[in-house]
């Protein structure tokens, strides 16, 4: 039997790449808390940095 792929909301993700930003907590901690892989909220954390710098530019 093959894994079951996990989906997260937009609000689960902005919650754990908001942990590792602005409470400065450890990417390791967060990642172990919610049982996914360190690339996950890595690839996530560089996604949401790369698109607020589009918004920052519109205001």
């Amino acid at each position: 039997m093959g894994r079951i792929r996990r989906a997260f909301s937009s609000e689960e993700k902005l919650k754990m790449i908001m942990s590792v930003i602005q409470d400065e907590r450890a990417v390791s901690d967060v990642v172990q808390e919610n049982n996914i892989h360190t690339n996950m909220i890595l690839n996530w954390k560089k996604e949401f940095l790369e698109k607020a710098s589009t918004v920052t530019d519109q205001i």
